[in-house]
This record gives C-alpha cells, structure tokens and sequence, in this order.
C-alpha cells in the first residue's frame, strides 16, 4: 500500500513538473542561440553593451542559424519549423537593433522588445 502511494505521488509530482515547464520544440542548437540571443537584447536593453557589440552578436547568431534557409518551401518537421522562426525573429531583433542606431525612440525599443518576447516564447522564457 505504500509502494502505491508513493508511486502515485512521484507520477503525480512530475507530471505537476512536466506541466509547469513549457516545452521547446526547436532543436538543441536552435534553443541555445535563441537563448543567446535574449542574454544579448537584455544586455542591450539594459546598457549593459553597446549597440555595436549587440547588433555584431545578433548577426553572428543568426548566421549560425543558416542551415534554416535549406528548409525553405519544404515540409518540415516541428523542430526544423521552431529553429526557422527563431531564425526569423533573431533577424528581425537584429534589424529592429540596427533601427536603434538611427531612430532610437520609443517605436524601436518596443520593436526590441517584441522581436525579443517572441524568442522568449519560442523557448520558454519569461517575456519582459
């Protein structure tokens, strides 16, 4: 009775887990530079780097994610489907940066910040 108990309690902890912690489908190269990519638009954000140092680093990530451009009018499976959209929101992040450097006012921030959320969401992390 109590190996049942406690079998109950340890499935229904880690579902409780399972359900508190969105899942990523995006691969594990694609989360790690979307996650990359969100420590760099903070710093930026937060005048912890400069708008050069952020916008070099957000073309180098999505660079990295250039094996997205193969999937291009293919179907294509969940993981390769997420790694092209955070493809697609790095670049955008990236250009709504490099519109900083010659707007800066309130329009291009908050285009930081969506490009930034949208990243955010894709991977499981806080929206700010």
């Amino acid at each position: 009775m109590k190996k049942t108990a406690l079998f109950l309690l340890i499935v229904a902890l880690l579902m409780g887990v399972a359900a508190c912690s969105p899942a990523s489908k995006a691969s594990q190269k694609g989360q790690s530079v979307a996650k990359q990519a969100i420590e760099t638009l903070d710093d930026y954000l937060d005048g912890n780097t400069t708008l050069d140092s952020a916008r070099e680093k957000l073309f180098d990530l999505h660079d990295q994610m250039s094996y997205t451009n193969e999937y291009a009018g293919k179907e294509k499976t969940d993981a390769q489907q997420e790694d092209w959209f955070i493809s697609h929101h790095l670049l955008m992040a990236a250009l709504a940066v490099d519109m900083d450097s010659y707007k800066g006012n309130a329009d291009t921030y908050d285009d930081i910040i969506k490009q930034r959320n949208e990243l955010a969401a894709l991977v499981g992390i806080k929206k700010r």
